[in-house]
């Protein structure tokens, strides 16, 4: 009898350690896919974060003064110079800027320390050749083929601002630059949930206008008279809403036996325009060479303007 009860004992204990093992395993399992999403949240918080962070400071980047003029030095970032300061391209030899266009460009890192200016690492380039990263936010090998390791391009388009709403310039007012965050669908790294994104900002172009002489027309003068006649000499600043006070700094004859500028060289400006007096001295025909100075560091000089004068007996 006592056999027996100590073998009907055992046989109801078993199926009761059976079932706390399985409890135990499937609170194991549990306890372990948990752990494994949580970290996956914990990694794409931090992945995300870095991201945003990696972005901001771009952006941070971009919004500094001169931030874009290392970059415009790239040959492939040529009408990004020419909206920037005024230079010239290949087929344009004068306000070569283009508003309203939105063009690519490539945006060097300022922190990287090459001497060579094409070797340095670019942030963002254009749409048709983005920065590509990996979900760690380094970035993608350059000319990599294979983008399943990538996670996101970065890439920045930018829309010249011209004074006045002109269509062209000598250089930007200022840039819309957005830059453009394109999630890669063929990754083959899960769980990122990357959704496009484009961050906008104005950059602000703090470089002076050159100053014009606006077009005086052709005279006719007496010899018989041998009056001055006085010419008014109007100048633009270069941006509609600014007046500068302007000097001369070329006013002259190309022949002084024909016409003679009698204007003192220091004839002042007023409103942006000044009176000049011209004496015929002979029977024929001159240029009077204008050029004014606005007084500014850079840009400061205008083209040179002519306008032809005839004497007659």
């Amino acid at each position: 009898m006592q056999t027996g009860f100590l073998f009907n004992k055992r046989g109801s204990t078993l199926p009761l350690a059976l079932g706390l093992v399985v409890l135990a395993s499937i609170f194991c399992v549990s306890y372990s896919n948990s752990i494994v999403n949580m970290q996956s949240r914990v990694s794409y918080a931090n992945h995300r974060f870095s991201r945003q962070f990696s972005i901001n400071q771009i952006l941070t980047f971009l919004k500094t003064p001169n931030s874009l003029t290392e970059s415009s030095g790239l040959s492939l970032n040529s009408n990004l110079a020419s909206c920037l300061f005024g230079t010239t391209t290949s087929t344009c030899t004068e306000n070569c800027c283009n508003a309203g266009n939105e063009d690519g460009f490539y945006f060097i890192d300022p922190s990287d320390s090459n001497s060579d200016l094409n070797l340095k690492a670019r942030l963002i380039g254009p749409p048709t050749a983005p920065v590509w990263y990996k979900a760690n936010n380094t970035q993608c090998p350059a000319n990599t083929v294979d983008l399943s390791d990538c996670s996101y391009s970065l890439s920045g388009t930018y829309t010249a601002v011209c004074p006045g709403n002109e269509t062209t310039c000598h250089h930007a007012e200022h840039l819309i630059a957005t830059v453009h965050l394109v999630a890669n669908p063929n990754t083959k790294v899960k769980g990122q949930n990357i959704k496009d994104q484009n961050f906008t900002l104005i950059y602000f172009n703090n470089i002076n206008y050159p100053p014009s002489v606006l077009p005086v027309p052709d005279i006719t003068l007496s010899l018989a008279s041998a009056t001055e006649t006085e010419v008014s000499i109007t100048g633009y600043s270069g941006h509609p809403s600014e007046v500068q006070n302007f000097i001369f700094e070329k006013c002259q004859s190309s022949n002084s036996s024909v016409v003679q500028v009698t204007t003192p060289p220091d004839t002042p400006f007023s409103s942006g325009t000044a009176k000049i007096k011209l004496k015929p001295t002979g029977i024929g025909s001159a240029k009077v060479a204008l050029q004014i100075n606005d007084g500014g560091l850079e840009n400061n000089l205008s083209k040179e303007a002519f306008f032809n004068v005839t004497v007659t007996p």
